[in-house]
């Protein structure tokens, strides 16, 4: 994503440190560390928890979530999905 240079922020949520160093190389990336979670259900709502917690993101504001599913498997970015927060 972030090889496109969006104009907008791009966060990287992982619950692994080196994920987090490695995305700090990459441009405008911004990494964040979260637990581990046991669902998809339940990273969009961290992800939203977070977003909001810390004001990355205003109420309504769409956001593009890319995950690999299942979660915690490296290797697998398989879903694109946008949600408003």
């Amino acid at each position: 994503m972030s090889k496109y240079r969006p104009r907008v922020p791009v966060f990287a949520f992982s619950p692994l440190h080196e994920v987090l160093r490695r995305t700090a190389l990459y441009w405008g990336v911004q990494g964040m560390l979260v637990g581990r979670l046991a669902s998809t259900d339940a990273m969009l709502h961290e992800v939203r928890r977070i977003c909001l917690e810390r004001r990355l993101c205003r109420t309504g504001v769409p956001v593009v979530i890319v995950a690999g599913v299942p979660l915690n498997v490296p290797g697998n970015t398989n879903l694109m999905s946008i949600h408003r927060v």
